[in-house]
C-alpha cells in the first residue's frame, strides 16, 4: 500500500524480452552505453560463427537434461530460454510432445524415442543423475547411444549453456561449435 507507482521516486519500465534490449536498458541505467553495445556486438559475432558452422554442416539435435529415475527432460524449440538462443545461433532443435512446453519429460520406458541424429545431454542435475540414466538398459539400447551419437556437456560448459549471460557467451559459442565436430 505504501508503494505509489506514479510517485516521483519510481519509474516503471517494461523489461525487454531480448538480450540487446536488456543490455541497453542496463547500459542506460548505469551510464555504460558503450559497454552495452560492445556486449551486443560480441554476442552477435559469436552467434554468427555458430550460424556459419550450422549452415555448413546441417544436422539436428535433441538436447536434454537427465532427470531422476532414468528419465530425460527434452528441451522444446518453442521456448525462448535455451531453445531461443539455439534458434538464434542456427542450431536445429528437435523437441517432443507439446512444443509450447519448455521441456517434456520422457520416462525411462520412452527413452527409445530419443533415437535422433545427435543427442546432447546438458548436465544440470549432477553427474550422478546422468550416470543413472546412462546405466539404464533402455538408454543403452538406443541406436544413437550404441553408435556414439551422444554428447555430454558438463560442469562450467553446462552452466554457461543453461545461463548464457554476457560473460558466458564465449563458452556458449565454443560449446555450440563443438556440437558440429
Amino acid at each position: 500500500e505504501a508503494f505509489d507507482p506514479a510517485g516521483e521516486f519510481a519509474q516503471l519500465v517494461e523489461p525487454p524480452q531480448d538480450f540487446a534490449g536488456t543490455a541497453r536498458l542496463f547500459g542506460d541505467l548505469y551510464g555504460l552505453e558503450d559497454e552495452a553495445e560492445r556486449l551486443i556486438d560480441d554476442r552477435a559475432r559469436l552467434l554468427q560463427a555458430v550460424r556459419d558452422e550450422a549452415a555448413a554442416n546441417p544436422r539436428s539435435f535433441t538436447i536434454a537434461n537427465a532427470g531422476g529415475d532414468a528419465s530425460a527432460w527434452v528441451f522444446n524449440p518453442g521456448d525462448d530460454f535455451l531453445p531461443g538462443l539455439l534458434a538464434e545461433a542456427g542450431v536445429t532443435l528437435n523437441g517432443r510432445g507439446d512444443a509450447a512446453e519448455f521441456q517434456v519429460n520422457l520416462a525411462e520406458e520412452n527413452l527409445l524415442e530419443l533415437d535422433d541424429e545427435c543427442i546432447v545431454f546438458v548436465e544440470a542435475f549432477g553427474r550422478e543423475t546422468y550416470d543413472e540414466l546412462a546405466s539404464s538398459p533402455v538408454f543403452q539400447s538406443i541406436p544413437a547411444v550404441q553408435e556414439g551419437r551422444v554428447k555430454l556437456i558438463t560442469d562450467d560448459e553446462a552452466k554457461a549453456l543453461l545461463w548464457p549471460g554476457p560473460l558466458a557467451m564465449p563458452t556458449v559459442a565454443d560449446v555450440l561449435l563443438s556440437l558440429y565436430d
